[in-house]
């Protein structure tokens, strides 16, 4: 048996086939239910044995099995399988990971290769969840495609994360394979909802700014921006401090103009 990175369970073992025993290896998904199983004969032989010894699947989602064939004649050979998925999918972001908290949008790039020999048409939809593994947005069908026999497919999409959505880290799944059967591969992309900033208070002492603002409740740390111009987006700064307290001192400040703050808490 086998996890991967997405939780999945991976199993195989021998089982009675029409050619006595044959490999099945099962895939489940993260509610218990079955993906796909897929039986494994040498037909080559007549009467032997197939068996599995280990299992491992790699960051691609292929599924590798040794084992051994046993054939009256000759003895025992080395068995290895590889499963591929027909549709594969891979990720890249375009633009910032991180959400204001007034509501915004990720975009990322989505690849689909067919490693089938056939043209392939697949399902591929999605949905968004929160670490408390609840899904905020329900399941849905993003659309029908057809990939050539070892080509690609490559498009933009956009994750929209409105005001009402809570604060935190989430899992954006992107699925591909058939809605009503099951999933052929998956992948996931992360992403967060930054809080709201708070009301500053600041005062200065020679080349040094004293900033401070009320707690929050429960925030395990907050984070300080600061910036040359108004109504920046921190959202693409490094802060300048990450803190457990309710003040700051920024020391050193050179005399050029107005300086500007932002900060933000984590839970």
């Amino acid at each position: 048996m086998e996890v991967d990175d997405l939780g999945n369970v991976y199993v195989t073992g021998d089982s009675w086939g029409p050619n006595y025993e044959d490999v099945v290896t099962f895939k489940y998904n993260t509610e218990g239910e079955l993906q796909w199983d897929i039986w494994y004969d040498n037909y080559a032989v007549i009467f032997g044995v197939d068996f599995p010894q280990a299992l491992d699947v790699d960051e691609s989602g292929n599924v590798l099995i040794t084992g051994l064939s046993v054939i009256q004649a000759t003895g025992s050979d080395i068995l290895t399988i590889k499963y591929s998925p027909t549709v594969s999918i891979s990720l890249s972001y375009i633009g910032n990971t991180q959400i204001p908290n007034q509501g915004g949008e990720l975009t990322y790039n989505c690849n689909l290769v067919n490693n089938s020999e056939e043209m392939t048409t697949i399902d591929l939809w999605s949905d968004l969840v929160f670490p408390a593994d609840s899904i905020l947005s329900p399941a849905y069908l993003v659309e029908n495609i057809s990939i050539e026999a070892g080509g690609f497919i490559e498009d933009e999409y956009r994750i929209e994360i409105p005001e009402s959505y809570p604060t935190g880290d989430y899992i954006h799944n992107i699925y591909a394979g058939s809605y009503s059967d099951g999933i052929w591969h998956q992948q996931q992309i992360y992403l967060s909802k930054l809080p709201p900033s708070l009301a500053l208070y600041a005062s200065i002492d020679d080349n040094n700014v004293n900033l401070s603002w009320q707690g929050v409740p429960y925030a395990l740390s907050y984070r300080l921006y600061r910036s040359l111009v108004p109504y920046f987006d921190y959202t693409t700064l490094i802060p300048i401090a990450v803190t457990n307290d309710t003040s700051f001192v920024d020391e050193g400040i050179i005399n050029q103009g107005s300086y500007f703050y932002i900060v933000t808490y984590d839970f």
